[in-house]
């Protein structure tokens, strides 16, 4: 087993916090969980999914996580030295956060508020 695979922590399901604070102490992430895709892209941690499907499809099609549907076969020594390469972090793949405001303005005009 390659020197990167034996500081790979694998954990029992850890409470909210606790796995945020791990996150933000990791350089990156492997998770099968869709919700975790979400909170490590927003950590800006990268991600290693390891799952037959895609998850959030706007995080994999950026690159930022990348999808592992063998993960028998999978190169895992290579899938974490591609994963630990500097990458552009992309912004705003979910919106801009002001989805709200912009409903509130356009119901308001609507109505002549």
């Amino acid at each position: 087993m390659g020197k990167r695979l034996k500081r790979i922590t694998v954990t029992d399901p850890l409470s909210y916090l606790k796995l945020m604070s791990l996150t933000q102490n990791a350089r990156f992430v492997i998770t099968d969980s869709g919700g975790f895709q979400k909170e490590s892209y927003w950590a800006s941690k990268r991600g290693i999914l390891p799952m037959p499907q895609g998850g959030w499809q706007e995080i994999t099609d950026t690159g930022w996580h990348t999808l592992v549907k063998d993960v028998v076969d999978a190169d895992w020594e290579s899938l974490i030295s591609n994963i630990l390469e500097p990458f552009n972090y992309p912004t705003n793949i979910f919106g801009d956060g002001k989805a709200a405001e912009k409903i509130v303005k356009i119901i308001g005009d609507r109505i002549n508020l």
